[in-house]
């Protein structure tokens, strides 16, 4: 005060001018009928900043900063026999409790649920942010699925994450008031009648209140959808009555997305947004941090594009780098191994928005988990350019071909009108496949997308530079469970050679035998894999022929010599040019000195050919010009995506994302894989090595998304 307003004062007359330090007052948070011992408050500590000093409020910083853990504070009680519970136990109750003025609502709840009273209760909560400010938010779903709390209504005045949901409502039942069909109409016939005004009047006031004080005209117009009974614990439903009560895919995923008081999926939506390129997933390195906080787990969802072969063009490039930075938690691209991107921190508010941007795109997310044929793999081979162009357009035939014929991705994401007709899956059938089915194509000598880690294969048999069939091969696959002797690695076996035109015939055919013959009963041995174990790699050869209506050739002679990515420039047979950049675990992130995620899009702002997402996490600048080549060769230098110190070891090294995203993570791989690649590095150098390199992968669970099990070198965590 003296620097801000200088005035000649005297030590009495500026102790004169000082108002005594008076109590603040804290609401009681907690019920004697729970909490026997002890009283709960809730505090909010206050902090702002005077002429770049920190400051912070007399309690509020006391409690939060200097009063030590099990430290004394003296206390006194105020009664306020005007705020308490009706003494009628029948008698409905409406909370309004905006921020930490949600604090005597918790303990009217505990008292209520002690007490056994009947009367409904409604709780309106408020405040800045969904994910971080929900105060006490798994006790308010504990009483909302337990049917003490009757409805909950909740405005959030911030947006979720980077993305584009300001406000949502929960209601989980109706209260005995006539309410309209919207809160807008309820509003219109409310006002005039409470708050003295016609109709212009109540509209012009709720004018101004949006411009001056936006959040409270936020909480008067939420909506009042009703999706339905709550979930939120509990084992989910077997996989195979979920598909068939799903209404082809749809579920009630739509109405999910209108319920508030979770950021997560409910029942079986959790499994069901997995056939629309999805997983719910949380941080779990704040896990139990936000438990003590009475927070559930910070959920959100990880997302896969759909993009066979793993092609994209610049513009699209553009578009995935704002959609990550703007809508997701981390602001980071994931090249997967599985050629696509991943995008991890979704909130489920930007859900809908993000597969909308997606179809704006030409991009969508349909089909790349779940039980069905997830993304199409292709050799990524910028020097056969001919050969690769017409085996990537025959993973495109083959993605599209398999896709589920089900509308209810464009109508639940993408607003498309339902059509009358009944929905149909010819190839999938009404169950979809018993479990996930994966598909390569691929261009010898390059094994790069590790065909026996796959379901369906198909190797490019070529004469003269063309493409004049496939040999197939079936039921490769990685996953193991420890502990379980049913489950196994198995490598692919060779079925036979089929000329180009009886490809998707024959594709289809496999699939149908998979989906009739799979086993339904035990996911841990519907893949593939095990059905040819279990009925005879003959027997199910011959099902295939039978359906295909074909008959195999004898496989044609092929090799393969590497599955590496050549790093670096190489000319294909165009004569254009084609830049494969090494990208460690395939994190696209602006770090430190290295903006690697900026430079790609500046690449895409001036690259006329496309980029390829390779099998193994990296990503190929194709079709360069020799006229262009240096100007992108000095922007990737320039933000680090190239770098000549790089080892051949950590070239050829891989990992799965495992922690903090991937709930069935049992050790780290991708936060691990760098530091443990430079002790190899080491090792190899000491003993005259330096030269040299092994596959080398790192996978955080037995299900072998790192395919560590095909490494020289894997490293899969132990059953501990």
């Amino acid at each position: 005060m003296v620097r801000q307003a200088p005035a000649d004062l005297s030590a009495e007359q500026l102790v004169g001018l000082l108002r005594p330090l008076t109590p603040r007052l804290y609401s009681i948070a907690s019920s004697q009928a729970e909490n026997e011992n002890e009283v709960h408050i809730t505090v909010g500590v206050v902090r702002y900043d005077i002429d770049g000093r920190a400051r912070s409020g007399g309690a509020s910083g006391f409690l939060a900063d200097r009063l030590e853990e099990d430290g004394d504070v003296r206390v006194f009680i105020e009664h306020n026999d005007n705020f308490r519970l009706p003494a009628n136990p029948e008698t409905p109750v409406i909370m309004i409790g905006p921020g930490t003025g949600i604090a005597p609502f918790r303990a009217f709840m505990q008292q209520r649920d002690a007490d056994g009273a009947g009367g409904k209760n409604w709780l309106f909560f408020g405040n800045p942010h969904f994910t971080e400010d929900f105060l006490y938010q798994v006790e308010w779903q504990r009483y909302v699925k337990d049917g003490l709390l009757t409805r909950i209504d909740l405005a959030w005045a911030r947006k979720c994450g980077a993305g584009f949901r300001k406000a949502r409502t929960f209601t989980s039942a109706a209260m005995p008031i006539a309410w309209r069909k919207t809160w807008n109409t309820h509003y219109w016939n409310w006002w005039p009648e409470h708050g003295g005004m016609d109709t212009e009047q109540a509209d012009e006031f709720l004018s101004e209140l949006r411009l001056e004080r936006p959040y409270s005209a936020r909480c008067l117009l939420m909506s009042d959808k009703h999706p339905g009974p709550l979930v939120v614990e509990g084992k989910l439903a077997d996989a195979e009555r979920m598909k068939k009560e799903s209404n082809f895919l749809r579920g009630t995923i739509a109405e999910d997305l209108n319920d508030g008081l979770t950021g997560g999926f409910n029942g079986d939506n959790f499994l069901l947004i997995r056939f629309h390129g999805m997983y719910q997933q949380d941080d779990r390195d704040i896990r139990a941090e936000r438990a003590e906080q009475k927070l559930e787990p910070r959920h959100a969802m990880m997302l896969r594009c759909r993009l066979p072969g793993g092609v994209i063009s610049p513009q699209q490039w553009l578009g995935i780098d704002k959609f990550a930075q703007e809508s997701t938690l981390y602001g980071s691209i994931r090249i997967t191994n599985r050629q696509t991107f991943q995008f991890h921190g979704i909130l489920k508010g930007n859900v809908k928005p993000v597969h909308q941007l997606l179809n704006r795109l030409g991009l969508d997310a349909l089909a790349t988990a779940n039980d069905v044929n997830r993304n199409v793999l292709c050799t990524s081979n910028p020097v056969e350019s001919e050969l690769h162009q017409e085996a990537y357009e025959w993973a495109k035939k083959i993605s599209e071909h398999l896709l589920p014929r089900t509308r209810a991705y464009a109508e639940v994401w993408l607003d498309q009108e339902k059509v009358a007709t009944t929905d149909e899956e010819p190839i999938l059938g009404p169950t979809y496949l018993p479990r996930k089915f994966k598909t390569t194509v691929v261009i010898p000598p390059q094994n790069d997308v590790d065909l026996h880690a796959n379901d369906m294969n198909f190797v490019a048999i070529a004469e003269n530079g063309k493409l004049v069939g496939f040999n197939l091969l079936v039921g490769g696959g990685l996953s193991i469970e420890h502990g379980n002797k049913k489950t196994y690695a198995r490598q692919s076996s060779e079925f036979g050679y089929i000329p180009l035109e009886h490809t998707l015939a024959v594709a289809e055919a496999v699939v149908t035998t998979q989906r009739d013959w799979g086993n339904r009963t035990d996911r841990k041995n519907a893949k593939t894999k095990y059905t040819l174990e279990r009925v005879g790699v003959d027997v199910f050869r011959a099902e295939v022929e039978k359906r295909a209506g074909i008959t195999f050739a004898p496989i044609r002679p092929y090799e393969f010599t590497g599955r590496g990515d050549r790093i670096g420039w190489v000319k294909g047979i165009d004569d254009q040019w084609h830049l494969t950049l090494f990208i460690e675990n395939g994190r696209l992130l602006d770090y430190p000195g290295r903006p690697l995620k900026t430079g790609m899009a500046e690449i895409a702002k001036i690259h006329k050919g496309d980029f390829r997402l390779t099998a193994n996490q990296n990503v190929i600048i194709a079709g360069v010009p020799e006229s262009e080549k240096a100007k992108i060769d000095a922007l990737a230098r320039d933000h680090g995506l190239i770098d000549d110190q790089i080892s051949e070891q950590r070239k050829n090294s891989m990992a799965c994302v495992s922690f903090p995203t991937c709930p069935l993570a049992m050790a780290e791989a991708e936060r691990f894989l760098p530091q443990f690649v430079t002790k190899v590095e080491g090792i190899m150098h000491r003993h005259g090595m330096g030269d040299e390199h092994i596959v080398l992968r790192i996978t955080g669970c037995p299900n072998g998304c790192g395919r560590a099990l095909l490494a020289e070198l894997g490293l899969v965590p132990a059953d501990c």
